[in-house]
């Protein structure tokens, strides 16, 4: 009867891990795929490109993944599992990129800033130009270093003389009282 007993609570401490470890596992739920960047289309930019970016485990709300171009923040316009679509942001320079969602990050190939520079010629005429200042409404005056002269230059890009005869004229400014001040090689007021 002893024995009888034993092996009845054995059976019984032992059932439900028999139960537990022959019963299969129900798990609905899918573990997040690994975050991966696997390239991004175009390689170069400037400030306002839309920029793709393809990998593996983005999320598909663009409110959830966050992307930076050499460490500076992006805007995310729109995203899927596999794709994301970007705005190249300010200044950002040239530098890896990267995109984190779902609590982990992947670094991407390095994207190029394209600088953009645009040259406008506004007024003819200077001499050796060497440095300017802009009065309060919009009137630009130039040392011209190789006539002696300051040019003063209107909104509308009219050139005239504002002041001749000066020895080498270099630096310029203006005060609040709209008093310009010009540097020369020599001493003189104008």
């Amino acid at each position: 009867m002893k024995h009888h007993l034993y092996r009845l609570f054995l059976a019984v401490c032992l059932l439900p891990c028999i139960f537990h470890s022959c019963s299969k596992k129900n798990n609905t739920s899918t573990p997040n795929p690994t975050l991966a960047v696997n390239g991004i289309s175009p390689t170069h930019g400037s400030f306002g490109d839309t920029i793709t970016i393809t990998g593996t485990g983005f999320q598909s709300s663009p409110s959830l993944d966050s992307v930076w171009f050499n460490g500076k923040m992006a805007s995310v316009i729109t995203a899927s599992a596999s794709q994301l679509e970007v705005t190249v942001p300010s200044l950002c320079g040239t530098g890896n990129v990267k995109v984190s969602a779902n609590g982990t990050s992947g670094l991407g190939p390095i994207f190029t800033y394209d600088t953009i520079t645009k040259v406008t010629t506004f007024a003819t005429g200077s001499y050796n130009p060497q440095y300017l200042t802009i009065d309060g409404t919009g009137n630009v005056y130039v040392t011209n270093f190789g006539n002696g002269a300051v040019s003063k230059i209107s909104p509308a890009g009219v050139a005239s003389t504002f002041a001749s005869g000066l020895n080498g004229p270099t630096g310029i400014t203006i005060d609040a009282g709209s008093n310009i001040y010009v540097a020369t090689t020599e001493r003189r007021t104008i």
